[in-house]
């Protein structure tokens, strides 16, 4: 049955009031509810924690120390509600120093993502802010709604939602009672499951782990 959809943008939200030591204050910088009979993840690159709830709706919150970004864009495909992460958070600066110019003086190739820099020096010392990747997402979900992860990269913790559960990439997974599941996983994915109810496809390469607690 299709659902009309239903979308309330509620507000942004300040969830701590303050930053001490250098740790910056963590923002609801979206909070949104749909109607939806599935959720699909796309390029998920935060730390991702899936709850169940007692409401026929779908609850996302997304928190980032920047009320400024815009991490995520959500859309409905169908009766599947779909969250893709289109923008990575800033994980801080690093520098790069280099002390003296005499002769002998050493050299160091830098490279950040694409941009390779040479260094020349007879110290060289590289820093960063100590600022780390922050933001997360918390998702709430009727029981029974089929879920997937795709080209998932981060972290996920996904309670008892008894429901079909697929999933590619390179993630750590702890997860609760689900349904049907089938993964992909490649390099270092690590999976936990406590029960799978019915059939458990797995197709595996790299360092990638499965533990299953229940079958």
């Amino acid at each position: 049955m299709i659902r009309p959809l239903k979308k309330y943008l509620i507000s942004t939200l300040l969830t701590t009031c303050f930053a001490m030591n250098g740790v910056v204050a963590e923002q609801a910088t979206l909070i949104e509810k749909y109607d939806a009979d599935s959720v699909r993840f796309d390029n998920i690159k935060m730390k991702l924690d899936i709850k169940t709830n007692t409401t026929n709706k779908i609850e996302i919150k997304v928190f980032s120390p920047d009320e400024k970004d815009k991490l995520v864009k959500l859309k409905m495909s169908g009766n599947e509600l779909v969250i893709d992460q289109i923008k990575s958070p800033a994980i801080g600066d690093v520098s790069v120093i280099s002390q003296g110019t005499g002769n002998g003086g050493g050299q160091s190739v830098v490279s950040i993502g694409n941009q390779t820099t040479i260094v020349k020096g007879n110290h060289i010392l590289v820093s960063h802010n100590g600022y780390r990747n922050r933001s997360r997402m918390e998702v709430s979900v009727p029981v029974g709604t089929p879920l997937t992860l795709n080209n998932f990269k981060f972290k996920a913790q996904i309670g008892d939602i008894e429901s079909k559960f697929r999933m590619n990439g390179s993630g750590k997974i702890v997860a609760g009672n689900l349904k049907a599941v089938d993964l992909e996983l490649d390099r270092n994915a690590k999976v936990e499951i406590d029960r799978v109810q019915q059939d458990l496809k797995v197709r595996a390469s790299g360092n990638s782990k499965l533990h299953l607690q229940h079958g």
